[in-house]
């Protein structure tokens, strides 16, 4: 309930159910308001500051679940305020998982911003980055519950993709890589292809603990057995120059066409020659077909 409104009488499944519905009444009307003493039998919701307002729901002996509120005064005297202890990170997720789940990179100071528009509380950072991770983890899993189905997701893969090349490793140990942020860390590392009309693929990938030559090695060894490069003399690998990758191509493909992407190439030259006439001139360089 967004906004309940309270009578004499009114029932509820559940003294949770009425503790929320009396935290978003709260929350609503910007008034603190906090419960005791209760038993099994009652549960008392008064206000934080002392004033007249209560709320007394007894458990109906009728039924041992449903709750009815019996006795109430619903009217504070005292002024709103702009905190509220009941706005904590699983209000906010409740309330806001999908917005989350349409822009997952919510900035902080946007949530923060949101809650003190919609209900009129101010929350601090940190509670706003409890709810963003809490949220991005009901959203996307919990990584250590994924890696525990990493198994199921190999058979299903060999299931679904008829001669695919699937490797666990529990050691350490165009191309790119990426850094992946999470509990685990890690690097992913890609080798992609072009079909035949002209678009890219991906051939293969796999996570490794960090970017090296070792790691390089045997991921570009896996792809090699499945393609079948026996001679590289005809093959062209066109990478990023990352670390490790380069001395492991020329290990692996000792005669096979090495070149790199020159938007690589031209965001290491833009460090020292940020200018867009330079940016022209190299990319002409690029593309000339002679010198």
């Amino acid at each position: 309930m967004a906004n309940p409104w309270f009578k004499i009488g009114m029932l509820f499944s559940s003294f949770k159910q009425f503790k929320d519905v009396v935290k978003s009444s709260s929350i609503k009307s910007r008034n603190q308001v906090i419960f005791g003493p209760n038993t099994r039998q009652k549960c008392k919701a008064k206000c934080k500051k002392g004033c007249q307002f209560f709320i007394w729901a007894y458990l109906l002996n009728s039924n041992k679940q449903t709750v009815q509120i019996k006795l109430a005064n619903f009217i504070h005297n005292y002024s709103r305020e702009a905190y509220n202890r009941h706005v904590n990170a699983n209000w906010i997720v409740e309330q806001y998982v999908e917005r989350f789940r349409a822009d997952l990179s919510w900035a902080i100071q946007g949530i923060i911003q949101a809650v003190k528009e919609d209900s009129g509380v101010e929350v601090s950072r940190l509670k706003a980055w409890r709810a963003k991770n809490a949220t991005l983890t009901f959203i996307n899993g919990d990584e250590t519950e994924q890696l525990s189905s990493l198994h199921d997701y190999k058979q299903e893969l060999l299931r679904s993709n008829l001669g695919s090349t699937i490797v666990f490793g529990l050691n350490e140990g165009v191309f790119n890589s990426m850094y992946l942020k999470g509990v685990f860390g890690g690097q992913l590392l890609t080798a992609i292809g072009l079909d035949a009309n002209d678009c890219i693929y991906p051939i293969a990938w796999c996570v490794v603990q960090k970017e090296n030559k070792e790691n390089w090695k045997w991921f570009l060894e896996l792809p090699a057995q499945d393609v079948g490069i026996t001679n590289s003399y005809q093959w062209v690998f066109m990478t990023d120059r990352q670390k490790g990758l380069i001395p492991a191509i020329e290990e692996l493909f000792p005669n096979s066409e090495h070149r790199f992407c020159v938007r690589y190439v031209h965001n290491n030259f833009r460090k020292k020659f940020n200018s867009l006439g330079l940016k022209e001139l190299v990319w002409g360089a690029a593309k000339a077909s002679y010198v």
